[in-house]
């Protein structure tokens, strides 16, 4: 049932929601919005969405990391970090 729980929150740009589409996210829990993001804004989506876990990429201060991570802190969810390789 992962399709039932799972969301994406991806950036506003055709190519990203067709990919969403494509890969069978519904489109009730595909969240398209440019951030950055405040705390408060991020909490919301996590309590809205009931997510118990964030997958994300570190994005360092501009994109909003330290917010998305203070957020899950707030609300509960594991934050599940994907670095950068280095090479």
């Amino acid at each position: 049932d992962y399709a039932q729980r799972l969301y994406a929150r991806i950036l506003p740009i055709r190519p990203s929601l067709d990919r969403a589409l494509n890969l069978g996210y519904l489109p009730a829990h595909i969240i398209c919005m440019q951030g950055p993001f405040t705390t408060e804004l991020n909490a919301a989506m996590f309590r809205q969405t009931g997510a118990s876990y964030v997958v994300t990429k570190n994005s360092g201060h501009t994109g909003g990391f330290q917010e998305k991570v203070e957020a899950a802190r707030q609300t509960g969810a594991t934050v599940i970090v994907i670095e950068r390789s280095c090479q």
